[in-house]
């Protein structure tokens, strides 16, 4: 019916269809008439049959359309009287119900389903409901018949729907978007920007429990802070999100979700908040790099920012006095009263150039004027991090450099001895991103580590660096020694390197001893039972973009390199085998380039096999191995992707190849390093 449709649209008629069902509007009466007089006799001539009895062929503002009825005086759509009286019994029937099946709880769930377009708030109350029925089904092995008992969560949602169903409706259409807002979180704390209003940012850190959340709650608590600082005296609005995490996305446009509890929580809190102040959100997902003010805001640490009354004498005071009526220093991060400072202040933007709670601009203490404001000479010190403010200079916003995540003691190490900004990046990319990566675990327990014990971070005494290194005694000796060579890239204590001071070496042997590292398996698998699965995947040009990126994978996987300091990488030469075109990798190879010559957008080889088919990175390759290995039967709980090397130069060895030759091509420097770590036997 398309084509019919179209026609009729083409004539300046509005319409839409579905299956045999179909819905004519016009501005006015007249018009709605002529669009229903052209349709059916278009219709007609079509040999179709049109029933009078079951369309309405008068134009009306109030039509029933595929089950529901729609308002175009109120606008608002809602179910027919008959729709809602089945509902409520319905509800009220799983309510009196002391043992109900799961298929009757699952009826009652496609029912509510059913009449979510008819009303507004549904969407926020069938969750638990839901919850309850999967976890029904796993404890009754999916037998529908089973009974089950409803939590008092899924309770008060039947009791939701028996109270608002019968004057229930949802409107068509919401406000015209007043703000949009950009948010993001990080391990650091949260950002918000405004992109139709620039001057309303704010930013804050994340409290200890928070920042153990998931980084997808965390998201939707930004959403939830922005709505509390910049939302507090709007009403009747549409405000919309743009987040670059698509969970968050989905759980706020959805109303919540089934998937995590965690965050269907924060997503019903952000819901309740908005209805109570007549208050509309959407959410939009934008890429990372386009939400860069956020991003930022998140990971700046402004220590002047948050101050707090001792708690021991706030206490004692709280009990002297009355109780408090405003606490001038309360954020959300050091409140410590529930009377916070007027909403009013909340967003207005400091003189300092951070933004966030302040107080209200005062002529009772003049503001310093912008030449003695950036001839500041001043270097604070924020004992709480080790962490050295360097003065601000004039017309810089977020001129401090506070940042204590990860690798950024590193950098700030390096600046603090004078060193310029493009020295100190190539004095950080001695190491490895994979190292940097594992270094900055590390260095952020450091960095927690020293603020509760109230450290400097860049220059304790050698028994604070013993203690934090007993604190990791649990892990295995190798993330121990990880942890003292992140401490040595910008600690030294006498005239050491932390790492190699003779105290810390000696306990470094101490743990070893108290847990020496075991080898993680004394064989490794068997190269042929990978390719016999590769074979499977025949032929190349009949392959799927997945597949021939998997299969090409573990091919050059099992040809080793290496990219130590001061070695020589050799040209990766990649033969035909023409004894097996199958597992062939100069086939594959060349297979992989012609499918892809069209996809790539870098000097990359391997591409993302989803859109926009970006360059992959490591972890990419890693679960790309991982699914090869586990297709094959290989345990990819014992063997991980690394286990490639060790698999190639077993198998070398094992066909007879000198082992002069295997050191020449893999970059070993002796036979002992080969037998040693490389070398296993295979499993039969």
């Amino acid at each position: 019916m398309k084509p019919v449709l179209a026609t009729l649209r083409q004539k300046g008629h509005i319409n839409s269809g579905f299956i045999d069902d179909f819905y004519f509007q016009g501005q006015e009466f007249s018009d709605c008439a002529v669009n229903v007089s052209d349709s059916v006799r278009l219709f007609i001539s079509l040999g179709l049959h049109v029933h009078p009895d079951k369309c309405a062929l008068i134009p009306s503002q109030e039509l029933l359309i595929l089950g529901f009825l729609i308002n175009s005086l109120l606008m608002i759509v809602k179910l027919p009287l008959e729709k809602k009286v089945k509902l409520r019994d319905l509800c009220l029937q799983a309510l009196r119900g002391n043992k109900l099946t799961i298929q009757f709880v699952a009826s009652v769930i496609g029912t509510l389903i059913s009449a979510l377009p008819g009303v507004e708030y549904g969407r926020l109350h069938y969750r638990n409901l839901e919850r309850d029925k999967i976890h029904a089904l796993a404890r009754n092995n999916g037998n529908y018949r089973a009974f089950m008992h409803l939590s008092e969560a899924a309770k008060q949602e039947l009791q939701w729907w028996t109270t608002h169903v019968m004057h229930a409706s949802r409107r068509l259409r919401h406000p015209v978007i007043s703000y949009i807002f950009q948010t993001d979180a990080s391990d650091l704390g949260w950002g918000v920007t405004c992109t139709t209003n620039p001057q309303l940012q704010s930013q804050g850190l994340w409290t200890g429990e928070q920042r153990t959340l998931h980084i997808n709650v965390r998201e939707l608590y930004v959403v939830f802070i922005c709505l509390t600082i910049f939302g507090m005296e709007k009403s009747d609005v549409h405000i919309k999100f743009e987040l670059d995490n698509m969970t968050a996305v989905s759980y706020i446009n959805h109303m919540g979700g089934c998937r995590s509890s965690a965050c269907d929580t924060v997503a019903r809190k952000i819901w309740a908040w908005c209805i109570s102040h007549n208050i509309w959100v959407t959410a939009n997902y934008i890429p990372g790099p386009s939400n860069v003010v956020a991003d930022s805001l998140s990971r700046k640490h402004l220590s002047d920012h948050e101050w707090q009354p001792n708690t021991d004498i706030f206490h004692k005071l709280s009990k002297k006095f009355p109780k408090f009526s405003i606490d001038l220093f309360a954020s959300l991060l050091n409140r410590q009263s529930h009377s916070e400072m007027s909403g009013e202040n909340l967003s207005r933007p400091s003189r300092r150039g951070f933004t966030g709670p302040c107080m209200a601009h005062t002529n009772m203490v003049p503001s310093s004027s912008t030449d003695a404001h950036s001839a500041a000479k001043a270097v604070v010190v924020d004992p709480s991090s080790g962490v050295i403010e360097t003065p601000i200079r004039q017309g810089s916003q977020h001129a401090r450099k506070t940042e204590v995540d990860g690798m950024s003691l590193v950098r700030q190490h390096y600046q603090n001895q004078g060193f310029s900004d493009h020295i100190t990046g190539v004095l950080l990319d001695s190491w490895r991103i994979s190292t940097q990566k594992q270094y900055a675990s590390y260095l952020k327990k450091w960095n927690l580590f020293c603020r509760e014990r109230k450290i400097l971070a860049h220059s304790p005494t050698l028994n604070q660096v013993l203690e934090f290194l007993y604190t990791q005694l649990h892990l295995s000796y190798s993330s121990i020694n990880s942890a003292r060579s992140a401490l040595s890239c910008f600690l030294s204590i006498g005239n050491f390197p932390v790492g190699k001071h003779p105290i810390v070496c000696r306990f470094l042997k101490g743990a070893f001893e108290r847990k020496p590292p075991a080898n993680k398996h004394h064989a490794i698998w068997d190269v042929h039972t990978v390719l016999a699965y590769l074979k499977t995947f025949t032929p190349n040009s009949g392959l799927s973009l997945k597949e021939l990126s998997h299969k090409l994978t573990m091919l050059l996987a099992l040809h080793i390199k290496q990219s130590r300091p001061n070695y020589s990488v050799p040209p990766v030469i990649v033969p035909r085998y023409n004894l097996d075109p199958d597992v062939c990798p100069y086939l594959c190879l060349e297979a992989y380039l012609e499918k892809t010559k069209h996809l790539r957008q870098s000097v990359n080889l391997l591409v993302a096999t989803i859109k926009p088919h970006r360059a992959i990175g490591s972890q990419t390759l890693a679960r790309w191995i991982k699914i090869v290995l586990a297709g094959a039967g290989i345990d990819i709980t014992l063997f991980k992707p690394h286990s490639t090397r060790h698999a190639a130069a077993t198998a070398a060895y094992a066909a007879d190849l000198p082992v002069d030759e295997i050191l020449q091509r893999t970059g070993w420097s002796n036979a002992t390093t080969f037998r040693r770590f490389y070398y296993k036997g295979v499993i039969e």
